[in-house]
């Protein structure tokens, strides 16, 4: 006998059917089971030990329900962010007022006890907290727990001097540059503070992140200890050279190097140039000495310029300057450590943005009259 296609499929789906009506029965007496045992206990919930425990273990479950729907209820704010700022004294109620004023929770009470719960009433960060979207007990407790406060980035370029730095720090920290100058210029602070006479050369060239209300003692304890610590870092296991230079010396060199190179791949060059006349006891005769002891920054340099006794004009007395002209960068400071050997001492602009080097004040003055006669050539 025979079976027509669609016959074949008719015991498969058969056998399917009653076993998902057995599965369907199954569930049923299970939660049948569950909500007679549930009844009973809550009935009669002191009868037996098994009542009770499964009357408090229902209790529990409403309980913590309950505790779990109002703790992560998200509430929604403005569209705006809105800000609470924490100060040192401020008590955790009066933190809860003004969250509650601004609309970020809605329950006072309960927001405390989920604090004291969770200890965070105890230990609060100060600065300023942005709350903005859906926020919800949980999430605003998570916030103030892990000092999550507002931060404000601000990046300062390599070969700044402290008034340009204070600038800088002024208009993106919201702090006093003529402030700012002063502390860096207060020889007892500096003195006393970091064992420097001053910050010039100090102020770490570096992208940073600081607590909205920062301090400026917290903002030049960072850029300082970053100074130092780049330098400390590249001393590392570096073979000085037989210039011995030290800390001090080493950021002067370095800022020099900076304010000399627009190119970073030059600063081991330049470095090495500068390594050279110093053995030699050549004058360094570099312009950028002669500004900063001038404080001639945007104007040319003329050459009756280098004729004007300052104790940074290079060109007059030998060695270093008394101190660092900027605050230079990694870059060179790990060229003033480890310069690149060569026999250049002389190096001249080419107009370009990089420098012509050379062995001899013959080959330099050549490279010179080159240059400017290319530059007169552009200008027809």
């Amino acid at each position: 006998m025979r079976y027509r296609w669609y016959e074949y499929s008719i015991y498969p789906i058969t056998f399917i059917g009653l076993g998902l009506a057995l599965a369907i029965v199954g569930v049923g007496v299970v939660t049948a089971t569950i909500i007679i045992t549930i009844a009973g206990a809550m009935t009669h919930p002191f009868r037996s030990i098994k009542n009770l425990v499964v009357s408090l273990t229902i209790v529990a479950l409403i309980g913590a329900s309950v505790f779990w729907h109002f703790y992560t209820s998200e509430v929604e704010i403005a569209n705006q962010s809105v800000s609470v700022t924490i100060t040192k004294d401020m008590s955790f109620a009066s933190l809860t007022d003004s969250l509650t004023q601004l609309g970020v929770i809605e329950n006072p009470a309960f927001f405390k006890a989920c604090a004291r719960i969770r200890g965070i009433d105890k230990r609060l960060w100060v600065g300023r907290y942005d709350f903005s979207g859906n926020v919800s007990v949980r999430s605003v407790l998570n916030t103030l727990g892990s000092g999550a406060v507002a931060m404000l980035s601000v990046t300062i370029p390599e070969g700044l001097r402290v008034e340009q730095t204070a600038g800088i720090l002024a208009n993106k920290l919201d702090l006093d540059s003529a402030a700012i100058v002063a502390q860096a210029f207060d020889t007892s602070f500096c003195e006393d503070r970091y064992s420097l006479p001053n910050l010039e050369g100090y102020l770490f060239p570096e992208t940073y992140r600081f607590p909205v209300g920062v301090s400026l003692l917290e903002v030049l304890d960072k850029m300082v200890a970053d100074a130092k610590q780049a330098i400390e870092s590249e001393l590392k296991g570096a073979e000085l050279s037989e210039d011995g230079l030290n800390h001090s010396e080493i950021v002067t060199l370095a800022s020099v190097i900076e304010a000399e190179a627009r190119k970073v791949e030059e600063h081991g060059l330049i470095s090495g140039v500068y390594h050279n006349r110093l053995r030699k006891g050549m004058l360094m005769q570099a312009d950028p000495t002669v500004r900063y002891g001038l404080r001639v920054f945007t104007r040319k340099l003329y050459f009756k310029d280098l004729d004007k006794d300052t104790p940074y004009n290079t060109y007059m007395y030998k060695g270093l300057p008394p101190g660092p002209i900027n605050s230079p960068g990694l870059s060179a400071i790990r060229a003033a450590i480890r310069p690149l050997e060569s026999s250049y001492f002389y190096f001249v602009a080419d107009g370009s943005g990089g420098h012509v080097f050379s062995e001899t004040l013959k080959e330099h003055n050549k490279a010179n009259r080159r240059i400017k006669s290319e530059r007169k050539k552009l200008k027809r």
